[in-house]
């Protein structure tokens, strides 16, 4: 029943005190009116929910979203990065229903918004229960932010939540191999130290009595944040290994790409593999293009293609397999204006060697991408 809903979320936000409370309810107000689809008063109850960490970003205008400084000092970075998915997400739902293309453009530039909250989130997120995290709600957020894309038929864009997508998921597997390893002991005492000391600020701040004690408070926390990036910077220069596995969280942009890889003829292939939709990103030294397709009919071909290729029975079922190398084209090659020539391949989910691809079922004649490709991989 969403009007007892929004009766029960409205006395909650008039009840709670802690601003981070306030911005749950704020959040599950906003969530509750997009269900609904009231998308207008969904994105006033997201503003409104910005303004109560006391942060000094008051914009009522729904296409403002609170710069980077304003999301490095909240101390609950996952509540804001909700409440900012969401808000993209509800950008896009109603952008969805009106065809709206400025609100298409809204909601990317709110994507694009929470693709920075996830840049925080990986200087603080360390260790196993991180995992969880960045393989769930980041690969969402990316999946959700290529739709948009493709909605816009914008794949430079693209490109970028792509890179940022695979950055994500490096972050989780470095941190669970250890990458503080890479650190003397002197720098990692250094380095949680003054992560300790910032996020105690950020509590005080937040638990200031008065506008006197938050103003001071936020000095000091400026001054200790500050320190931190100073620390941040020496480790490029005296650490650069473990400065750019930790901290750098630049991607490479398609104009690198194309500079460094592609100028001399080769194509860029990259594939992103979501919960309910994947996307084929092709990007030449001039042309780029974004494909969208269904994630678990790739999946499940990708699945079968693969465990029949590793049958040691395989000579005796060669037309099975054939039929699906070729569904495989077909679906997932085929509609991708890929030159002939060399192929640089960035796989998701499930690496299918696209040498084993078929452009004929025949079993007599089959006619394999081998003739007129040659790929390489790279994560």
């Amino acid at each position: 029943n969403y009007t007892k809903a929004i009766s029960f979320f409205e006395q909650a936000i008039h009840n709670y005190r802690d601003p981070y409370s306030k911005l749950r309810a704020y959040n599950n107000l906003g969530a509750t009116y997009w269900y609904d689809k009231q998308f207008g008063k969904a994105l006033d109850a997201y503003q409104r929910g910005f303004k109560v960490l006391g942060l000094g970003f008051k914009a009522r205008d729904r296409s403002q979203n609170p710069p980077a400084e304003f999301m490095r000092t909240v101390i609950r970075k996952e509540y804001l990065l909700t409440l900012i998915q969401d808000k993209a997400d509800t950008w896009l739902d109603w952008a969805k229903a009106t065809n709206n293309r400025r609100y298409l453009e809204n909601a990317l530039a709110t994507y694009t918004t929470a693709d920075k909250m996830v840049d925080y989130l990986r200087w603080e997120h360390t260790g196993e229960g991180s995992k969880k995290f960045w393989r769930e709600k980041t690969h969402r957020l990316y999946e959700a932010a290529l739709e948009t894309c493709h909605r816009l038929n914008a794949p430079e864009q693209a490109f970028h939540f792509f890179e940022k997508s695979r950055a994500a998921l490096l972050a989780d597997r470095l941190n669970e191999l250890g990458a503080s390893q890479l650190l003397s002991p002197k720098d990692r005492k250094q380095e949680t130290d003054l992560q300790a000391a910032v996020n105690a600020l950020r509590q005080q701040r937040a638990e200031a009595a008065t506008d006197q004690q938050r103003d001071s408070l936020q000095q000091k926390l400026m001054a200790k944040e500050e320190a931190q990036s100073a620390f941040i910077r020496g480790l490029a220069t005296r650490n650069r290994a473990y400065h750019d596995l930790r901290y750098d969280t630049t991607a490479v942009t398609l104009r690198e790409a194309r500079e460094k890889l592609l100028a001399n003829g080769q194509t860029l292939l990259e594939y992103f593999v979501g919960d309910s939709a994947g996307y084929a990103l092709v990007a030449t030294a001039t042309t780029a293009q974004l494909v969208r397709f269904d994630a678990k009919t790739y999946a499940e071909t990708a699945r079968q293609l693969l465990a029949l290729s590793a049958d040691g029975a395989l000579n005796r079922r060669f037309s099975q397999f054939l039929t699906l190398s070729n569904r495989f084209f077909r679906e997932f090659f085929e509609n991708l204006t890929v030159p002939k020539g060399r192929v640089l391949v960035s796989p998701d989910g499930a690496v299918v060697p696209l040498e084993m691809l078929s452009r004929s079922a025949s079993v007599t004649q089959p006619d394999w991408l081998l003739a007129d490709y040659a790929f390489s991989y790279t994560y």
